[in-house]
């Protein structure tokens, strides 16, 4: 009887197993995250002169989520428009991305190479609200028009792939200038 009871108990557990694999194969497919905690985090610097080299050498934008804890609006911007995004690759194809948190009390070397705070950089910046997408150049300077808050989740991706467009062409621009006065 014993055997029996631990034969049926180890095929509950293998339904059990099996049931739970189609359910995250099922929230994979549809785009659901199963909880917040399957939800991969946005990229952090510790110096932000690395993704600047990764900037001018891909002449990629680097899109900088200032977020901060506890903001309801920054995990729905997270939740529904950029971990989707980030998911099928269409973030990773046209920029960088990474999350400022302005409640993280490590320091941060900032594009000058000087230790700071994630607070005194979003000060500098003069971001007010979370979340603010900033788009920048490998200098840290702002190439189009910061994206703060998120009101219409829905249209949300297609005004970020705008700004990505335009800030790209704005640091194809300034660096196809910079090539230009090289030259002479």
């Amino acid at each position: 009887m014993d055997q029996i009871e631990a034969i049926k108990g180890q095929k509950l557990a293998i339904n059990t197993r099996r049931l739970l694999g189609v359910i995250a194969v099922t929230s994979v497919l549809v785009g659901a995250p199963l909880s917040g905690a399957d939800l991969p985090d946005l990229p952090t610097y510790t110096d932000l002169r690395e993704p600047a080299k990764l900037v001018a050498y891909r002449r990629q934008p680097l899109l900088l989520v200032v977020t901060r804890h506890g903001c309801s609006y920054c995990e729905l911007l997270r939740q529904k428009v950029l971990f989707p995004m980030l998911r099928s690759g269409e973030i990773n194809r046209l920029a960088l991305i990474g999350e400022l948190n302005i409640d993280d009390p490590e320091t941060i070397r900032n594009f000058g190479g000087k230790m700071t705070s994630a607070s005194e950089m979003a000060t500098a910046w003069g971001v007010e609200l979370t979340p603010t997408i900033l788009f920048l150049d490998q200098d840290g300077r702002e190439l189009t028009h910061r994206m703060v808050g998120i009101s219409n989740v829905e249209f949300y991706p297609q005004y970020l792939e705008q700004s990505i467009a335009v800030a790209t062409q704005v640091l194809w621009e300034q660096q196809s200038d910079l090539g230009s006065q090289r030259r002479e």
